[in-house]
């Protein structure tokens, strides 16, 4: 967060955070220039301003990054990584085989989100098979 902080503190690096934003959420921010004033301070809640979340739109992003600069693009692949956490622990609650199975399949594709994909992926493995003493893993206990 404080990388994040850092960088949006910067007029001109806010103004490129919230183009990207306005264009990968339109319907969520009114311009870019009033989401750039408003960046820093909501920096921390940004990510439930974003649902709903898909890989579909953050390959777009992925799809358009050659033109961002480095540090702005690293700064919103966590600003993402943070979304989509956020956005699949519903499915993953409901359903966690089925959603390790649909982010194995995005992290499988050569479709410019697969570090995005894997990184979500590897959360959710590692909770997966976090074991509770005398209870096993949340792996296990969906297997029954």
């Amino acid at each position: 967060a404080r990388a994040i902080s850092s960088l949006v503190d910067s007029p001109e690096r806010a103004g490129d955070i919230a183009e990207i934003l306005v264009g990968l959420w339109p319907k969520r921010f009114p311009s870019a220039l009033e989401l750039s004033k408003s960046l820093p301070g909501a920096i921390k809640h940004i990510g439930h301003s974003l649902h709903p979340f898909s890989m579909d739109k953050a390959r777009g992003f992925y799809e358009d990054a050659y033109a961002v600069p480095r540090e702005i693009k690293y700064v919103l692949d966590d600003i993402l990584y943070n979304i989509a956490i956020d956005q699949y622990q519903v499915s993953f609650s409901k359903n966690p085989e089925k959603t390790l199975q649909e982010l194995g399949d995005f992290a499988s594709q050569d479709n410019g989100i697969k570090k995005l994909a894997e990184r979500v992926l590897n959360y959710y493995k590692e909770i997966s098979s976090f074991s509770i003493p005398g209870h096993g893993t949340l792996q296990e206990a969906s297997c029954q």
